[in-house]
């Protein structure tokens, strides 16, 4: 019987100091699961952050041709020489006569509510033409459709230098020309 205690008291004691020395490395363990079921959730968002960034890329690839139109309407420099070339030329295809000083600009921050921006410019010129109304309209349209942004700030128009909004001038003049007078800007990035 006496064994029977002895046998019995040894297997308590080897199984609590079994238990106490395994308990630790047990708490490790949960302690490791954790932290890997952490990792695998930040994994997971990683995953998804990559996928949307190569969605992203893929959109930036589909509109790549879009990229290049905004480049050209508000390229990196204003390129006023390129620009007063291909107003004279657009002038010129339409039998429209330029006066005064085309090519003449000024350029400066833009101002967005009054405060000067620090990444866009804006470059202002005046634009003197003279013709007959349909050619005058046609360099208008063409102006307008260009690729690159250019605004009218200013327009007057003239009848042999006499404005046709006054009463009494209300029909073209024998030359049938009108005169405009447009003061633009541009703008670039």
């Amino acid at each position: 019987m006496a064994k029977i205690v002895f046998t019995l008291i040894l297997f308590l004691i080897s199984v609590s100091g079994t238990v106490y020395l395994t308990y630790p490395l047990y708490g490790d363990y949960n302690f490791k699961l954790q932290e890997i079921e952490v990792q695998k959730e930040e994994l997971s968002g990683l995953v998804t952050y990559i996928n949307s960034l190569k969605k992203v890329e893929r959109e930036i690839e589909r509109n790549e041709e879009n990229f290049e139109k905004i480049k050209t309407a508000l390229p990196e420099d204003h390129d006023a020489p390129s620009l007063f070339l291909y107003l004279k030329n657009t002038a010129t295809e339409n039998n429209i006569k330029t006066s005064g000083p085309l090519g003449a600009f000024t350029s400066g921050d833009y101002l967005s509510g009054g405060e000067p921006h620090t990444r866009v410019s804006e470059v202002n010129f005046p634009v003197s033409i003279q013709g007959r109304y349909n050619n005058v309209k046609n360099f208008l349209r063409e102006t307008e459709t260009m690729a690159r942004i250019i605004e009218v700030k200013r327009m007057s128009i003239s009848l042999d230098g006499r404005d046709p909004f006054l009463p009494g001038t209300e029909t073209q003049t024998e030359s049938g020309e009108i005169g405009v007078n447009l003061e633009m800007r541009t703008f670039s990035y």
